[in-house]
């Protein structure tokens, strides 16, 4: 079973990232759905921290919320919004926020595709599990 043919193409999300893992466990179809729901938990509250820490113009905090956040995203092929997070861990590394407001609208925009992509993609994965 491969997810990629479960949906239409998303430029938001690579299918290969949740394929590859479905390969790897193929006697462990659950892993992708807990994945997406381990997402979809998670990441309002490192979002919320990453905006937290723009707001408050703190380079340190931004970048390692920026950091948390893009390891969740890489995880389940939302490249994107991965490298947006790249972007703001490193203008915090630099301590240069002058654009990580413009960064983090660019940032919350993507997150908002990919949060719609993973739940059509969830509710595929569960139909397509029920008996």
């Amino acid at each position: 079973m491969t997810l990629s043919s479960n949906r239409e193409p998303s430029p938001h999300l690579d299918p290969s990232v949740l394929d590859d893992m479905c390969r790897q466990m193929p006697d462990r179809l659950d892993i992708p759905g807990r994945i997406i729901h381990s997402f979809l938990h998670a990441s309002p509250g490192l979002l919320a921290a990453l905006q937290a820490a723009v707001h408050a113009r703190d380079p340190q905090s931004v970048r390692q919320a920026a950091h948390a956040m893009k390891s969740s995203n890489a995880q389940i092929g939302a490249k994107q919004l991965a490298a947006k997070c790249y972007e703001l861990e490193l203008l915090g590394s630099m301590g240069q926020l002058l654009d990580a407001e413009q960064l983090l609208m660019e940032l919350e925009q993507e997150y908002r595709c990919v949060e719609e992509d993973l739940r059509i993609l969830l509710s595929r994965l569960q139909r397509d599990q029920t008996p």
